[in-house]
């Protein structure tokens, strides 16, 4: 249950429905595809959300607790930390992450959202 509220909170920051400044680690291949595949749409009453260029779809973000490891070490950093994996509603399938995935440092992006 908490982790569904979590999620909302999240997703409602994303399309800025709420604004925040809140740092938040994204999976760094997730965030690279969003920036190419969204433009950005406004309506000059609402704040600007992230849409999809070919059908209008909102990005929305899946969020899981993650250990994260170094690469090079392999040593473990930071245990069950929350990532989010960004994706389009409109084409993409819900990421299919889960809880306690590994994950490496050299993949994560620290956003303000």
């Amino acid at each position: 249950m908490e982790d569904k509220k979590h999620r909302t909170a999240v997703e409602a920051m994303i399309h800025r429905a709420v604004p925040s400044q809140v740092p938040v680690h994204v999976v760094k291949r997730s965030y690279d595809r969003m920036l190419v595949h969204c433009t950005i749409q406004t309506d000059g009453r609402t704040p600007a959300v992230w849409a999809c260029q070919k059908n209008g779809a909102r990005v929305k973000a899946r969020m899981t607790y993650r250990n994260v490891f170094n690469r090079t070490t392999m040593q473990l950093e930071s245990v069950k930390i929350p990532v989010a994996t960004l994706y389009c509603s409109g084409c993409d399938p819900v990421p299919s992450t889960h809880g306690n995935d590994p994950i490496f440092s050299d993949e994560l992006q620290t956003l303000a959202l």
